[in-house]
């Protein structure tokens, strides 16, 4: 993903993050604007990031992540063909 477009998507993310469930925002945006693996990634990243930069947010995140993963609207490219999140953060 070319850096300004990563950037732009990254901006949009952390304002989700600020809404009371960012949820529905961010599967919109993975969904219909960016529905790429790399999106799904740079997510993944950037809440790690965010994380690592404030502490106090992982609980918050974390339970961001897993309704995004519990969603049966959270589908997610991988090498061609479409998988859940569920089996994308499922340990295995």
């Amino acid at each position: 993903m070319p850096s300004r477009r990563r950037d732009a998507l990254l901006v949009l993310f952390r304002r989700a993050y600020g809404l009371s469930d960012p949820t529905p925002e961010l599967l919109n945006l993975i969904l219909k604007a960016h529905p790429t693996e790399a999106a799904v990634r740079n997510l993944l990243i950037d809440c790690i990031t965010t994380v690592e930069e404030d502490p106090c947010r992982a609980y918050a995140l974390a339970s961001m992540l897993v309704a995004l993963r519990d969603s049966p609207d959270a589908p997610v490219i991988q090498g061609g063909s479409m998988i859940s999140l569920t089996e994308e953060f499922s340990p295995t």
